[in-house]
């Protein structure tokens, strides 16, 4: 069983890590989906054929679908990492639910206590 400062402390370096990561992530996905412009006026001629405006429509629709994904995972595995699980129904402790839990001590999904004093 965590301490409430174990559990705080666990809670803002997931944090740090989120902010740093993230950043990173809103530049290269930013960069990826702006490149898209020039690579389209340099590779497709407007006057072609409209396989290639299809073929640009459908590499942003998976460009997207894929980094939600990536953002869905990338938050389970880091409170799975940082140990902010709640050890009764696996939720994830971090966010709003962290708050809470930093707070109160009990997982605001079971009410699974999740550090003591």
């Amino acid at each position: 069983m965590l301490t409430r400062d174990e559990f705080r402390r666990r809670l803002e370096a997931a944090r740090r890590e989120e902010s740093r990561v993230g950043i990173l992530w809103l530049c290269v996905f930013c960069a990826a989906v702006f490149a898209q412009v020039p690579l389209y006026m340099w590779v497709v001629d407007p006057a072609g054929s409209p396989w290639a405006a299809i073929a640009q429509i459908v590499e942003i629709v998976v460009l997207i679908a894929g980094n939600v994904w990536l953002i869905v995972w990338y938050f389970k595995n880091r409170a799975r990492r940082f140990g902010l699980l709640c050890p009764g129904c696996d939720a994830a402790l971090h966010g709003f639910a962290g708050q809470v839990v930093a707070q109160w001590g009990n997982c605001p999904v079971c009410r699974t206590a999740v550090w003591m004093e």
